[in-house]
């Protein structure tokens, strides 16, 4: 265990300047509702506060103003939390050491998305095969982040996951957007990643991250053929089992290509992501 992936007061003056500010915004944006639901057993409305407020403080505030249409301190509030709870599995001692997954491991790990069962098995997946953790926090209202990635100070890869938009195919693209990252970025995540995955963002890091995501999905031979042939769910049924994916997840990309939200709308929203991890509000 290292000191430093605990939260700790801060040394200097201007961090704990910092700190408060961060605690005075945080009590002002977040609803005791959003509080209560998060905080742990036992602990005040104050101390949770307190708590998310310090560890926000470990990161540039420049993280949090990236993405303009983002309210700042809810971001720093929901990368705190996924921070604290990533710090406390890491204490358990169920994390394995990490180790970077390749491509076929990758195209195994979408494999479990045909059963739908398989949501609630994925973090502990992660942690035993891979030595990642994986939290799925639900996003604070006014948001704009579907997804985090970042290290620990023990090396530890954190995917975070926001149920945003609480469908299967953003809660899969999510996942494996971050896991590119992981496989494609990993010596650069002691700076979290926030995606806001509505946003086209031309640089090169999600470019490839999207890149890899998609083809781990969705094979290229198998997709180039759902292009041609979209709009029949008969066909997309046939090439999503060829792909070993949910055919969710392949209408849920093909929505995205074609920026026509109408097609399979029954079809993405038949799962509800929350309630199958048993997951509040």
């Amino acid at each position: 265990m290292l000191d430093d992936d605990f939260s700790v007061y801060p040394a200097s003056a201007s961090s704990a300047l910092r700190v408060f500010e961060l605690y005075e915004e945080l009590k002002r944006h977040l609803k005791p509702k959003d509080i209560a639901v998060r905080k742990g057993a036992g602990e005040s409305e104050a101390a949770f506060l307190l708590r998310t407020a310090i560890t926000a403080g470990e990161e540039s505030p420049a993280l949090f103003r990236k993405n303009e249409r983002a309210n700042p301190f809810l971001t720093a509030a929901w990368l705190s939390i996924i921070k604290n709870t990533a710090r406390a599995t890491a204490l358990k001692g169920v994390v394995e050491p990490f180790r970077a997954p390749s491509d076929e491991d990758l195209r195994r790990l979408v494999g479990y998305s045909t059963d739908v069962r398989n949501l609630s098995r994925l973090p502990t997946i992660l942690a035993e095969q891979y030595g990642i953790i994986l939290v799925v926090e639900r996003a604070l209202p006014a948001m704009r982040t579907d997804g985090c990635v970042l290290t620990l100070t023990t090396g530890a890869p954190v995917i975070g996951i926001s149920l945003r938009y609480n469908r299967y195919d953003n809660f899969w693209f999510t996942l494996m957007h971050e896991m590119a990252h992981i496989c494609l970025h990993y010596d650069h995540l002691s700076t979290p990643i926030l995606d806001d995955l509505d946003q086209e963002d031309d640089g090169e890091v999600e470019i490839e991250a999207n890149r890899l995501a998609v083809d781990m999905l969705v094979p290229r031979n198998i997709w180039r053929k759902m292009v041609l042939q979209r709009g029949s769910e008969s066909h997309l049924t046939t090439y999503a089992r060829q792909a070993g994916v949910h055919v969710a997840i392949a209408a849920g990309l093909l929505r995205h290509r074609e920026k026509n939200y109408a097609m399979y709308s029954d079809l993405v929203q038949s799962i509800d992501v929350a309630q199958e991890l048993g997951i509040e509000g």
